[in-house]
C-alpha cells in the first residue's frame, strides 16, 4: 500500500504555485467544480511519466511527488521539470 504525503506544483496548468499537504488518514480529494481536483490527479500522473493533456506543460513547470510506500517502510521522493529529459527519484528508509 502506498500514500501520497505531499503534492507540489509549480506553473503546472492554471496553477502558479501550491502544495498539497497529506496528513495520516487522508483518503479523498473533493470539492467544488472546477477547485482543482482533476488538475492535482493529471499532476501526479505527469510526474510519474505519463503524458499531459492541452497546455498544462509550459515553461517553468515541476512538479513534486512524495509517497510513502507503507510495507516497504520507504518513501519516494519524485520531481519532475519540463526540462528535465529524466525525472528524478530519491527513495529513503530503510
Amino acid at each position: 500500500m502506498s500514500r501520497l504525503l505531499e503534492l507540489r506544483l509549480r506553473n503546472f496548468a492554471l496553477v502558479r504555485d501550491a502544495r498539497l499537504d497529506c496528513e495520516a488518514g487522508f483518503g479523498a480529494l473533493s470539492g467544488e467544480t472546477g477547485a482543482g481536483k482533476s488538475l492535482c490527479i493529471a499532476a501526479v500522473r505527469w510526474a510519474l511519466g505519463g503524458r499531459a493533456e492541452g497546455e498544462a506543460v509550459g515553461e517553468g513547470t515541476s512538479v513534486r511527488a512524495v509517497f510513502e510506500l507503507v510495507r516497504m517502510h520507504r518513501v519516494f521522493d519524485i520531481c519532475a521539470t519540463r526540462d528535465d529529459a529524466v525525472r528524478a527519484f530519491a527513495a529513503r528508509g530503510e
